[in-house]
């Protein structure tokens, strides 16, 4: 995000902030529903203006302060603290209900900060009269616009505001990113602030605590990264009656489609579930890199731990590849542990090869461990070469290709990531048959 602007939009709950954040981004980037006190984190995405950009925050309601839910709490006090820290304040009014007090504590809560606030009239086509004609002049705002989703033309005056702030800086290519996954309350959120260091994510023992995901930038070594945590994921929740929990899912197979390096986070103190295997496959199919990072640790003792890590390899002996890291976000244990393994996914990820190695490798493996037969004749692999990167598929041609046995194709898919260096990829292995040309065919 670097030197950019944010720009926040703040108000009361329920009053059009995500709508306005999604319409101006042109993607529905924040859930939004009919449900209160959806938004929960401050949820930040660049918008490319004419002149230059600015950053969107969309941060739920802050009038939950008599909410006798924890979270509410925790989200309250992370909200301002962030707001200490941005350029500027649109706060958002409904229009079709007027300003209430609360509204007016709020403001002045904000401009306590320091943080100059403007004045977003929203759902301003909802009343004929519009209260905007009654109540703006009494207050102390030079800055008041009014807009509605419904007549997109009114969002022209807020994209003015916005581009007198916005700033023009050097194109640069979006950062590689990586992101936790993993079953709700597993410490997805609390890895990702001991990662950076502060409390960005919302935590709670209360499983369901993040809805959307939330990316930041992070440092590592030098190196800008984006970190994105996500809602628990429940695979079965993709067909779930309740149109809340189908959309939480597919925010975060969103996510998912963004990163380059997904971190499963399992929950050492509850060990590997069906849930846990369901969510490795998904991560598998969608092709990310991949690290598998095993929270709580601290809470088994030394027989525990044998007894959990005998059960992760066996369970998950297909995903062997990728680096396993025993880690408590609680007692900062082993952090450095996992982005070690993050970047070396990365480098992975990214890693070039000539077709000329890959034969190499194949002469080597075949000289090893030659293929088995196929009735009276051998299966022979012939040639390969590399059809796709980032990551990286390779095709093997030969002849009876589909005779190859499981277990023939795991031992090239092996020592083809061992030879090359590959850490955390989900190498491809296609194969095709050599068409025989002395093979009779029918006319």
């Amino acid at each position: 995000m670097s030197n950019l602007p944010l720009v926040a939009f703040v108000g009361r709950t329920n009053v059009g902030k995500s709508s306005l954040f999604n319409e101006l981004l042109g993607v529905q980037r924040s859930l939004v529903a009919d449900r209160d006190a959806l938004t929960r984190d401050c949820i930040m995405e660049t918008l490319d203006l004419e002149k230059g950009q600015v950053v969107l925050v969309d941060t739920g309601g802050l009038d939950r302060e008599s909410s006798r839910d924890p979270i509410d709490q925790i989200f309250l006090e992370q909200t301002w603290a962030f707001l200490a820290h941005v350029q500027q304040v649109l706060y958002v009014i409904d229009a079709g209900v007027g300003l209430l007090d609360i509204d007016k504590r709020l403001m002045a809560r904000v401009a306590e900060i320091g943080v100059p606030i403007a004045l977003v009239w929203h759902k301003s086509d909802l009343d004929e009269e519009f209260c905007f004609e009654r109540e703006s002049r009494a207050l102390p705002y030079a800055d008041q616009i009014c807009t509605s989703i419904r007549h997109k033309e009114t969002l022209s005056d807020l994209l003015a505001f916005l581009e007198k702030l916005s700033l023009r800086e050097e194109e640069k290519p979006a950062p590689l990113g990586f992101g936790f996954f993993g079953r709700p309350n597993v410490g997805k959120s609390s890895l990702a602030n001991a990662l950076l260091r502060k409390k960005q994510m919302l935590v709670s023992d209360q499983p369901g605590t993040t809805r959307d995901f939330v990316s930041v930038p992070i440092d590592i070594n030098g190196q800008q990264l984006s970190l994105i945590d996500t809602a628990g994921l429940w695979p079965q929740f993709q067909k779930h009656p309740d149109m809340f929990e189908r959309m939480i899912y597919y925010r975060t197979i969103v996510a998912l489609k963004k990163v380059t390096v997904a971190v499963l986070v399992l929950d050492a103190s509850v060990g590997i579930t069906q849930h846990d295997l369901k969510i490795l496959k998904i991560l598998e199919q969608h092709r990310r890199g991949l690290v598998i990072a095993i929270n709580k640790w601290d809470l088994l003792d030394d027989s525990e731990r044998r007894l959990f890590q005998e059960n992760l390899e066996y369970q998950c002996k297909a995903f062997a590849y990728c680096p396993m890291v025993p880690v408590s976000a609680l007692k900062r244990i082993h952090l450095r542990d996992i982005l070690t393994a993050v970047v070396e996914v990365l480098e992975s990820f990214q890693a070039t090869v000539s077709t000329g190695e890959l034969n190499r490798i194949l002469e080597m493996l075949l000289k090893n461990h030659q293929p088995p037969l196929s009735g009276k004749y051998r299966i022979k692999l012939r040639y390969v070469h590399v059809v796709d990167t980032h990551p990286l598929t390779v095709m093997v041609h030969g002849n009876q290709l589909g005779s190859l046995p499981q277990h023939y194709k795991k031992y090239l898919r092996n020592g083809f990531c061992r030879h090359l260096g590959l850490v955390g990829i989900p190498l491809k292995l296609q194969f095709r048959t050599t068409k025989n040309p002395y093979q009779p065919t029918s006319d």
